[in-house]
Formats: C-alpha cells, sequence, structure tokens
C-alpha cells in the first residue's frame, strides 16, 4: 500500500518521480532536514526516524490534493 495522499509521500516515490534533481525538489519544498515519519500500519503507528531512508515518509503531499472550494454564499 502506498501512502501518497495529502498528508505523507514516501521517500521512494519522491526520488522516482523527480529522479536526478530529488534533492533539489526537496531543498526547494523545505523538506532535506526532516522531519521523517516511519509508518506502520500492523499496529497503526507512526514514529519519527532520525535519517532519511527510501521506506520513511515525508509529511508533505508529492500530488496536491484537487478537491474544489466551497463557493461563496452556498449552504
Amino acid at each position: 500500500m502506498h501512502i501518497a495522499n495529502s498528508l505523507f509521500t514516501q521517500v521512494k516515490l519522491f526520488k522516482e518521480q523527480f529522479g536526478k534533481e530529488f534533492k533539489d525538489k526537496l531543498a526547494e519544498r523545505d523538506l532535506l532536514t526532516g522531519p521523517f515519519y516511519r509508518i506502520n500500519l500492523d499496529d497503526m503507528t507512526i514514529r519519527q526516524c532520525r535519517k532519511m531512508t527510501d521506506d520513511c515518509y515525508l509529511n508533505a503531499p508529492l500530488y496536491k490534493n484537487k478537491k474544489p472550494k466551497a463557493i461563496d454564499g452556498a449552504m
């Protein structure tokens, strides 16, 4: 299961998406220094990692959630 929603993105997906520009994209979004997280779906826990590895997650969406915005005056 890939967790690439509006909250987290796996580091591996960033590498696949941006290739050689991977570090530049992280620096551009101020993500090089972390924080990085390890997500365990078996016991439903999220723990912070000290180092970035491919199986860690970033608290940043790779793809923006494209939900429609609320319309002014609509109930």
